[in-house]
């Protein structure tokens, strides 16, 4: 015999009425969405503003002053967008070497037995933890204001410039020598993970500790 089943019954199902409560907010929220965008394209129709992405075949008709491919005012939006990224992307891995070297020099310098060196290296981190972001931001966008113009910048060494446009680095050219300089690195950089492989072999098999080991595997890469 087969059992009836009720509209009450299926209601009163708390797994199927919550999942018809959740479609009919999803279907809201998609009507609502579409809605909204129907709205938009027919207020630009009437004000003659085109959509799409044909204006990144445009010409730019700006100029970007860095980046790591040729850019011309005369280029293509979609050539200046890959210029940008390529820029961004050139600033978050000099940000992120560099934010590394000065956290792990912090964070050894916080272990250190001198008192002044742990000291300053405590100071310096709970100061930075305990300020608030906006505050960090306001503090430097001031000081680069006030830090010279190009042309009377700060020179380190003619390697490196500081402005009020920010810091300028050396970065490698695309040449044939910048090849075999990248490739030596390279090479040395094994050559010394090798020796200290080797030197933690010779360690554990005879005991004895091999002094110099960290400037031995410098002068490789170097």
């Amino acid at each position: 015999m087969m059992q009836r089943i009720s509209i009450s019954s299926i209601w009163h199902n708390v797994r199927i009425r919550n999942a018809v409560y959740q479609i009919l907010v999803v279907g809201l929220v998609i009507g609502l969405g579409a809605f909204m965008v129907l709205n938009a394209q027919d207020a630009m129709k009437k004000l003659g503003i085109s959509t799409g992405f044909d204006f990144l075949f445009e010409e730019a008709g700006f100029d970007i002053g860095e980046g790591l491919i040729d850019f011309d005012s005369t280029d293509s939006f979609l050539r200046a967008y890959a210029t940008a990224v390529l820029n961004t992307l050139k600033v978050s891995f000099v940000s992120i070497v560099f934010a590394s070297a000065l956290g792990l020099c912090v964070g050894i310098a916080r272990l250190s037995s001198n008192f002044l060196i742990s000291k300053l290296a405590s100071t310096y981190v709970e100061l930075f933890r305990n300020t608030p972001q906006l505050v960090q931001i306001i503090f430097w966008y001031t000081l680069l204001t006030h830090l010279p113009a190009p042309k009377s910048a700060m020179s380190f060494h003619d390697l490196v410039f500081l402005t009020n446009r920010g810091v300028v680095l050396p970065w490698p050219t695309e040449n044939q020598g910048f090849i075999w300089i990248f490739l030596s690195i390279l090479t040395g950089i094994f050559v010394s993970f090798c020796f200290v492989r080797w030197t933690d072999h010779q360690r554990l098999k005879s005991g004895n500790r091999i002094r110099g080991v960290a400037w031995i595997s410098t002068l490789f890469i170097g």
